[in-house]
């Protein structure tokens, strides 16, 4: 089994990290979609027919 998860994490920017964040894409208030996944375990029952053998 296995599933994914996302975290966004939010910071300020100082004088100190102000260089890094102005690098990059253009920040935006804008919707971003993320398809995770996850795994449901399945269990279902077959009939069968007892032969009387303790099986």
């Amino acid at each position: 089994m296995r599933h994914e998860e996302a975290r966004i994490e939010r910071e300020p920017i100082t004088e100190a990290n102000r260089g890094a964040a102005m690098s990059g894409e253009t920040i935006s208030e804008a919707e971003h979609e993320v398809t995770l996944h996850v795994e449901r375990p399945v269990v279902h029952t077959e009939p069968s027919r007892w032969n009387g053998c303790g099986w």
